[in-house]
């Protein structure tokens, strides 16, 4: 088990999830990226799913996530995954919903030292336990 702080990467999800707080990537043609950024950032643009409702999907998205976009679920019959198109300043943006990071709360040195498990482990020990079991495991399957 691995630990990051703040972002949690999710690539195996094949459905769009909301009130999950999932931002969901896509990437802006040339024309439209942000000018005087590094070129893989100035293309980037992230959209966050408010609701879902059967195969109506409605996202937040832009500058602070201010401005409100719909669209229909596409799926796949193959592979299962969803997609979606969003119309963004007149273009049509590819959504995945298995590109998506999960914006989680960054946990502190604080929390991993002192925050304690039911058996009295702190977090941190717990974690290093945790990777440590799947490591083994890992071994395991591999031989």
């Amino acid at each position: 088990m691995r630990l990051t702080k703040g972002f949690n990467f999710h690539p195996t999800s094949l459905e769009f999830v909301a009130d999950d707080n999932r931002d969901y990537r896509s990437e802006l043609p040339p024309y439209l990226a942000e000018p005087g950024l590094p070129k893989d950032v100035a293309r980037l643009i992230y959209f966050r799913i408010k609701s879902r409702s059967g195969n109506e999907l409605t996202f937040l998205g832009d500058v602070g996530y201010r401005r409100e976009y719909h669209c229909k679920v596409l799926k796949s019959p193959t592979t299962g995954k969803e997609i979606c198109y969003v119309n963004f300043r007149g273009e049509r943006l590819l959504l995945e919903a298995s590109v998506y990071i999960h914006a989680g709360k960054p946990v502190t040195d604080f929390e991993l030292d002192n925050g304690r498990v039911a058996d009295g482990r702190t977090l941190r020990q717990y974690l290093a336990d945790e990777e440590a079991k799947e490591r083994k495991q890992q071994r395991r399957n591999n031989n």
